[in-house]
């Protein structure tokens, strides 16, 4: 479980307030409020002050998730600049040029037998600049980290000298220079692309999140409106209730895993263009589904008028828009999947 600790800028005294005012209003979370009565026995008060502390803890764990998310998006940020900064070098030795990591920075070697020195990554960067495409965002993200090193000295353009280099104290990670074409296509793509940022972030949703968390806001509804009333077991309506739901999340969630597997494996538009279906058919329309069909089926009622049913079809109608348009919008997604068809 997280604690406050581990979850930054955590102002917990916002949350309690939000508890109490969801207590004042009329309008807590049934499965949440449930749970407390429950364990309270009843017992009004005692089932308000654990409602709060239920709810203060579910926000703690959400806070968490959405840490450990942006860490891996960082991480895979991190990973993808790496290669980027490669694939400069690996372009750079494809048109003839020799890249060496001296102990101060770099040496290259020009095709006609030139030497340039350069004093950091980010002023190899700007050499290799309109000789060869460098990514933008690796571009941007190298300013800064090489300020420390280079604030004493910033070389300007007359400052890349070509002269003797002593390459002996120079540890090579080139490969001999061959005569090759670069591979235009791949330099006329710019930005960033490969299942990674926020793209990495909609598939692990899709394929795992979205279905983890799904299954365990049902288990737990169910099993709290169980323990709240016992007699529920015994009744066939709520036993077909139970399978139904069951049944309907594992259709629902087994249009997500199709979406999501498709943007994992898939290099072309029509993975796009099943993934936008998907988005609404198992956002909203699985929700209006599981909230109103299901039960009205079933029980002969719906869930349609309850606050946080209204309030969870709103908030799955935002979330399917905004990805909607990140699929629409995103230059990761173009350069991935190629241009709309």
């Amino acid at each position: 479980m997280a604690t406050q600790d581990s979850v930054p800028n955590l102002d917990e005294e916002a949350i309690y307030a939000e508890a109490l005012s969801e207590l004042k209003s009329g309008t807590p979370r049934p499965g949440l409020w449930a749970k407390a009565f429950a364990e309270s026995e009843g017992d009004e008060k005692r089932s308000q002050a654990l409602y709060i502390k239920l709810r203060v803890q579910q926000e703690r764990e959400r806070r968490h998730q959405e840490q450990a998310a942006e860490s891996a998006l960082s991480a895979e940020s991190e990973r993808r600049k790496a290669e980027d900064f490669s694939a400069v070098i690996e372009h750079l030795r494809l048109k003839g040029y020799e890249a060496k990591k001296t102990s101060t920075g770099w040496t290259i070697r020009e095709p006609l037998g030139g030497r340039v020195r350069l004093d950091s990554d980010k002023s190899l960067l700007e050499y290799a600049q309109g000789r060869v495409t460098v990514d933008s965002g690796l571009r941007d993200s190298s300013k800064g980290q090489d300020d420390s090193t280079s604030t004493s000295r910033r070389p300007d353009d007359h400052d890349l000298r070509r002269q003797p280099v002593d390459t002996r104290t120079s540890e090579s990670i080139s490969i001999p220079v061959q005569n090759t074409a670069v591979d235009v296509a791949s330099e006329s793509r710019k930005g960033p692309s490969g299942v990674g940022g926020w793209l990495l972030l909609l598939v692990a949703g899709m394929l795992v999140l979205g279905p983890l968390l799904g299954a365990g806001r049902i288990n737990a509804d169910i099993m709290t409106a169980e323990h709240q009333y016992p007699a529920l077991r015994s009744l066939p309506q709520w036993s077909n209730f139970k399978v139904a739901t069951w049944w309907t999340f594992l259709a629902i969630i087994a249009v997500s895993i199709y979406g999501g597997w498709g943007l994992a494996r898939g290099r072309d538009w029509s993975v796009v263009r099943r993934a936008k279906l998907v988005l609404w058919i198992a956002g909203p329309v699985g929700a209006l589904i599981l909230s109103v069909v299901v039960p009205l089926a079933t029980l002969g009622e719906s869930y349609a008028g309850h606050a946080q049913f209204v309030g969870g079809l709103l908030a799955s109608v935002i979330a399917a828009g905004i990805w909607t348009a990140y699929l629409l919008k995103s230059k990761r997604v173009r350069n991935t999947y190629g241009p709309p068809k």
